[in-house]
C-alpha cells in the first residue's frame, strides 16, 4: 500500500508464533488531542473528512480491498504541516470473495458495525460505518447520536447514510461518501 496518508513499509520479520510489521513513524498528534486544541470550523472539518476519504479510498480500491476496521480520532495523525495519516493496521484484513463472516470480532466500541460483531463479513461499508461516527464526533463532540445537538441537515444526512444499521444501506463507497 503506498500512499502518503499511509505509514511506509519497511520490512517485516516473522517466526512460528508471531509476525512483526516495520512501518515508518508519522510525525504529528492523534486526531483526538488535535481536535481537543483546537476550534475546528466547517471548513476544518470538511477538509480532514475529505482527505481521510482519500486515504481510504486507496485501501477500498487496492487489490485485494483492505478495510481498516478501526477508524477513529486515535488512529488518524495530523501531521505537523496539517495533512493526515492513518495508522494502526493491526485489525485490518483484505476481503475475501465468498467469506460468510470475519473470523474474529475486533473494533472499537461506538465506531465498529454491527457486522464487526459477528453478523456478517466485513467490507468497506464498515470503514463507511466509522468514518460516518468520527464525522459525528468531529461535528458534534459526540460518537453517539443525540437529538438535542443540531447539525447542517446535509452533514446529518452523510453521517446517518454512513452509519445505517444494514450495511446496504450505507453509501456503496468512500468516493460516494466524498461526492
Amino acid at each position: 500500500l503506498d500512499h502518503p496518508g499511509l505509514p511506509r513499509y519497511y520490512e517485516q520479520y516473522q517466526n512460528e508464533q508471531m509476525l512483526c510489521v516495520v512501518r515508518e513513524y508519522i510525525e504529528g498528534e492523534p486526531l483526538s488531542a488535535y481536535v481537543r486544541n483546537r476550534q475546528l470550523s466547517i471548513g476544518d472539518i470538511a477538509s480532514i473528512a475529505r482527505r481521510l476519504c482519500d486515504i481510504l479510498q486507496a485501501l477500498h480500491t487496492h487489490e485485494p480491498p483492505v478495510v481498516h476496521r478501526d477508524i477513529k480520532p486515535e488512529n488518524i495523525i495530523v501531521r505537523p504541516d496539517g495533512d493526515i495519516a492513518l495508522i494502526d493496521f493491526d485489525i485490518a484484513r483484505a476481503v475475501k470473495a465468498g467469506s460468510g463472516t470475519d473470523t474474529v470480532f475486533f473494533g472499537t466500541k461506538g465506531y465498529a458495525p454491527p457486522e464487526q460483531y459477528g453478523f456478517g463479513q466485513t467490507d468497506s461499508r464498515a470503514d463507511i460505518y466509522a468514518f460516518g461516527v468520527l464525522l459525528r464526533w468531529l461535528v458534534t463532540g459526540s460518537e453517539r447520536a443525540n437529538g438535542n445537538i443540531s447539525i447542517d441537515p446535509d452533514m446529518q444526512r452523510i453521517v446517518d447514510r454512513c452509519t445505517a444499521f444494514a450495511p446496504q444501506q450505507r453509501f456503496s463507497d468512500i468516493a460516494e461518501v466524498r461526492k
